[in-house]
């Protein structure tokens, strides 16, 4: 968690990152979506609303290669991650 007035940071309690590359929230911020460029995956993440932690922690899908960003869309519909390896960006719908 980082206070920016302060400039204090600590590690988030979310478990399974793989060189974290990029993250993107669901339009409600009830979601993180982190893309690893360590392990090719994206994982979505739930939002404490209250302290910001991120948990539950679980695989969104695969055939990625090397993801290092992620957006979404307004609608919270689609998810665009970018990939190093092959440079394409991967098109996943969302559902909830």
């Amino acid at each position: 968690i980082c206070n920016i007035n302060m400039a204090s940071c600590g590690p988030s309690a979310a478990a399974g990152f793989n060189q974290p590359s990029g993250v993107a929230f669901s339009p409600s911020a009830a979601y993180a979506y982190v893309s690893n460029f360590g392990n090719s995956s994206v994982l979505r993440c739930n939002v404490d609303f209250s302290t910001g932690e991120l948990s539950l922690c679980a695989s969104t899908g695969n055939g990625f290669n090397w993801p290092t960003d992620i957006a979404i869309n307004q609608s919270g519909t689609y998810a665009y991650v970018t990939n190093l390896s092959n440079n394409s960006v991967s098109l996943c719908s969302i559902s909830n």
